[in-house]
């Protein structure tokens, strides 16, 4: 699948809530496996960095539903919990359904009658709702929650904006787990739990932080080849190549990043392989076209990913002689994300101003190689606009005078400014705001 970037054409899409799905018996071309056209389809949403939220199934089984049973990396798969807040079966709710299991389900969520309500159609009122149908937009309530916490519209590719799978990571680490213990084919990884997940995200003492090859690493790339003139199955025609068996020989990209956490008191929580920032492909056969990368070694300044790339030698088994390499041989990059802990970073409650109408505002934030500071002034008088680091400590003094009533805009360069979080520190006669500044380079 093609990369397209939300920026050069999209609609800035962030989540999919997904209350369908189609039987296992349906229809080749639609879901199968690599080659169905429900499957691109995913996938290319993944590509450009949707969320894909779907629900199971009402069926009490573990029959495969598509899409929800696409490999984990391209959606969030939902279960249904019952009245006492474990795995919906047929008496712990409406007696006369269990919600589907299995096939890589990643969470459970409310799905009975007896805890769920939403707007009637037509009317003033409410109804019940019930089924996966009901769990599932439940996690992607919480996956909003946490994007309009931390995600900035105006930076639609900014490295601190959520990915899909620092979605499903926080909503899986969150859980409350259920059943037996750890993971399990019926609750996943636990019962959703937006307050757990909000609280592993709380700024500033926590952070998703994005490393990319090419990007925010100094990246080396070692490419070697792992196994020659392998019988291998390329499931569905690509970029021109049809579906058949061919001989490849198979490499291995190993990439060496050496990068800079954004506070030198960062702890590593998690970490987790950002497959929709990635390309390249998995060591497998029938081969996956779906992007693929895995983290050998991770530390606070340095890191080590794999991934896959094939050289299709000739067809098979009359090895009729080709030249052709997948994923493009020199294009191959990878990212992944970080989930840190910074016990020195102590959240500092915004300072009202006594007189709500000398509003404060920083944007972009977060910034990269500027940021503005806006507000409106209900008198002439004297301002005094600083910056501070999280620690307290005075970086500039960006603005000290007297201004005009009215709007005033203030801008600060911040190509010299350290990448990390700040203080924006804004005092009039009336009293002072404080306001926190993420500076991304």
């Amino acid at each position: 699948m093609v990369q397209i970037s939300t920026s050069s054409g999209g609609y800035g899409l962030n989540i999919m809530s997904n209350s369908w799905g189609i039987v296992s018996n349906a229809p080749a071309p639609i879901i199968a496996g690599f080659t169905g056209i429900l499957h691109d389809a995913v996938e290319f949403a993944n590509n450009n960095k949707v969320t894909f939220i779907v629900s199971r199934g009402n069926d009490g089984n573990d029959e495969a539903k598509y899409p929800a049973c696409y490999s984990d990396q391209l959606v969030i798969n939902v279960s249904a919990s019952g009245t006492d807040g474990q795995y919906k079966s047929t008496s712990n709710g409406d007696n006369w359904w269990a919600s589907s299991y299995g096939k890589e389900v990643d969470i459970m969520a409310p799905g009975t009658t007896e805890l769920v309500t939403t707007l009637q159609s037509g009317t003033n009122d409410y109804r019940t709702f019930n089924g996966t149908s009901a769990a599932t937009p439940h996690v992607a309530g919480v996956a909003a929650l946490m994007m309009s916490y931390l995600n900035n519209p105006n930076m639609p590719d900014a490295f601190i904006n959520l990915a899909p799978e620092d979605v499903e990571a926080i909503l899986q680490y969150s859980a409350t787990d259920k059943g037996t213990p750890g993971y399990d084919d019926y609750a996943g990884w636990g019962l959703l739990n937006a307050g757990a997940a909000m609280n592993l995200i709380e700024k500033p003492k926590y952070k998703i932080q994005h490393i990319q090859t090419f990007n925010n690493a100094a990246t080396t790339i070692t490419s070697s080849l792992v196994q020659s003139q392998v019988p291998i199955n390329l499931p569905n025609n690509y970029e021109g190549v049809a579906a058949a068996y061919y001989y490849a020989d198979i490499y291995q990209s190993l990439f060496t990043l050496d990068y800079t956490l954004s506070s030198p008191t960062d702890q590593i929580l998690h970490v987790w392989p950002r497959f929709s920032s990635s390309q390249g492909w998995s060591h497998l056969n029938p081969i996956s076209t779906e992007n693929f990368v895995e983290i050998v070694s991770a530390t606070t300044t340095h890191a080590v990913l794999r991934n896959y790339f094939y050289h299709l030698t000739g067809t098979y088994p009359y090895n009729q002689t080709m030249d052709v390499w997948f994923p493009s041989q020199g294009n191959s990059n990878a990212g992944f994300s970080i989930h840190t802990y910074d016990p020195n970073a102590v959240g500092i409650n915004e300072i009202k101003d006594p007189n709500t109408l000398n509003q404060f505002n920083v944007f972009p934030n977060p910034a990269n190689n500027s940021a503005a500071f806006s507000y409106y002034l209900t008198e002439n008088g004297k301002i005094l606009l600083q910056l501070f680091d999280m620690q307290g400590q005075l970086i500039k003094i960006i603005f000290n005078g007297e201004q005009q009533q009215g709007i005033q805009t203030i801008e600060l360069d911040l190509t010299s400014i350290p990448q990390g979080l700040y203080i924006c520190s804004f005092t009039t006669d009336r009293g002072k705001i404080q306001k926190q500044l993420c500076v991304i380079h």
